[in-house]
């Protein structure tokens, strides 16, 4: 059975769990929620954080806003591309223009498959499915830690997808240029998933 013939057949069967389960349409809104949520609450926090501690959170803004960047297309993939086109401007921290954001948004896109296929490859059930969600979620962590860390320091997170992204991003948001890791980002992600195809498609044929 070949890939293509595989998304054929489950992809009805999908689509008719998205119709039975309202929060999976609901899904593509969440982003635009979030984005408000940032707008509204981000900024009262960093006005209280400097008058109370003399923390000055702005400086955290790209760090806040790649995160919000990225999840979106995680969870939702091509569709999350869009809201995220949408929300970002919505939320209002960090500015940045449109074409770079969508070379962000898209690169990101590319994750979304690779969780998919993550868990159709090592989740014998739910139950583990759920489990091993979590983990992936766990993982995410540590590109943003890498937000921390000194220049080439930060490539160390490098073997994570989600890093590569949150790179470009972090560079865009600086106004610095971001292609070399674009194309490192590009061709960690591709080969990700072809590796994850791969062994989705083994379990398949078993």
């Amino acid at each position: 059975m070949k890939t293509l013939t595989i998304f054929k057949t489950l992809g009805p069967i999908d689509l008719k769990n998205v119709r039975r389960d309202s929060l999976l349409l609901w899904l593509p809104l969440i982003p635009i929620i979030q984005a408000l949520g940032i707008r509204g609450g981000v900024p009262i926090v960093a006005a209280a954080l400097q008058q109370h501690l003399g923390f000055d959170l702005t400086p955290y803004y790209p760090l806040i806003m790649g995160a919000f960047v990225l999840e979106s297309p995680i969870t939702t993939g091509v569709i999350g591309v869009t809201t995220t086109l949408i929300g970002f401007p919505i939320a209002g921290l960090t500015p940045l223009p449109f074409g770079h954001l969508l070379v962000v948004a898209l690169l990101g896109s590319l994750i979304g498959p690779q969780v998919a296929l993550f868990l159709a490859a090592f989740a014998e059930n739910k139950v583990a499915g759920f489990a091993l969600f979590k983990f992936l979620n766990s993982l995410l962590f540590i590109p943003i830690v890498a937000f921390f860390l000194p220049g080439n320091w930060q490539l160390l997170a490098g073997f994570l997808s989600p890093f590569w992204p949150l790179k470009v991003f972090w560079l865009a948001a600086q106004g610095q240029s971001y292609w070399l890791f674009l194309l490192a980002g590009l061709l960690v992600n591709l080969i990700t998933l072809m590796l994850l195809l791969q062994r989705f498609q083994k379990v398949v044929h078993r």
